[in-house]
């Protein structure tokens, strides 16, 4: 079920972009290496379970994740469908036969996790299905790791950027020192925002290069850089108004924080209505 509310208090303005942020970043990065010290990653496991041409590393489900893959690959394209009670998410699964991490985001519970195989130009025939029972570690724990679409490791850029910015901090002093560099430091891409297709995922490792994004990219990216710093964060998808769009939801210190990058860069106006659909 879709979610809605109405966003209060007021637009931030875009400030100058700080020319100098790529050299203290790279001297920050030769001095302290490439792992924020809060952050959470993500590992294989090894306890796998199989169900057809799908198998599952379910050894951290209680972190909120799990691996999937098709071992050998697969010439034709796949789908993964994460469902819960009444909820459920599709996911593309890559064809190569690697291993991806995606997150276990509905809660608590049963979950039923199914692969599905494009055979013909519009059909997908079900190839294999895994049940899980999952006892999190707690409630949100699958919004403090990387996975598909919040995706960056140890190396990425965004983890050494989320330092410099935040790793000096924590709680709430973090939270407001990323989003001060999110709406101070990144600009609002316009030209990819009428030529990329609604539906991709989000490009942290191009945001953060380049420093500009659509909400998507924007939002992702500060999603990773408070993950980072142990706060735990929500890339939501869905719309602002009647446009598709992305925006984030942090949790600190007993308080639910909503952020809108796109709108903090002045790229739309206030909207009336959010309507969340889905979550990373």
């Amino acid at each position: 079920m879709a979610v809605k509310f109405t966003p209060g208090g007021r637009k931030r303005g875009l400030a100058a972009v700080s020319l100098s942020f790529g050299l203290l970043l790279a001297s920050w990065y030769l001095v302290h290496g490439d792992s924020a010290a809060s952050a959470r990653w993500t590992a294989p496991t090894g306890e796998v379970i199989s169900g057809g041409k799908l198998v599952i590393d379910a050894g951290n489900a209680a972190d909120g994740y799990f691996l999937a893959s098709v071992p050998g690959g697969c010439g034709n394209k796949l789908k993964l469908r994460v469902t819960k009670d009444d909820s459920s998410m599709t996911y593309e699964l890559n064809q190569d036969g690697v291993e991806e991490v995606f997150p276990l985001q509905l809660g608590s519970g049963d979950y039923e996790i199914s692969l599905y195989e494009n055979i013909a130009e519009k059909k997908f025939s079900q190839e294999g299905t895994v049940s899980l029972s999952v006892a999190l570690s707690s409630e949100d724990a699958a919004f403090y790791v990387p996975n598909q679409y919040v995706n960056y490791n140890q190396a990425s850029p965004v983890v050494a950027e989320s330092d410099q910015v935040g790793g000096a901090l924590a709680g709430k002093a973090a939270y407001d020192a990323i989003q001060g560099h999110v709406t101070t430091g990144y600009t609002y891409d316009y030209i990819k925002s009428v030529t990329t297709e609604p539906g991709g995922r989000p490009d942290i490792e191009g945001c953060v290069a380049n420093h500009t994004g659509i909400s998507q990219d924007l939002s992702a990216t500060m999603v990773a850089m408070l993950r980072c710093q142990g706060i735990p964060a929500k890339l939501v998808v869905g719309y602002a108004d009647d446009i598709y769009h992305a925006w984030t939801v942090a949790y600190v210190d007993g308080q639910e924080l909503f952020f809108d990058p796109s709108l903090a860069l002045d790229a739309i106006g206030m909207p009336k209505q959010y309507t969340a659909e889905r979550c990373y």
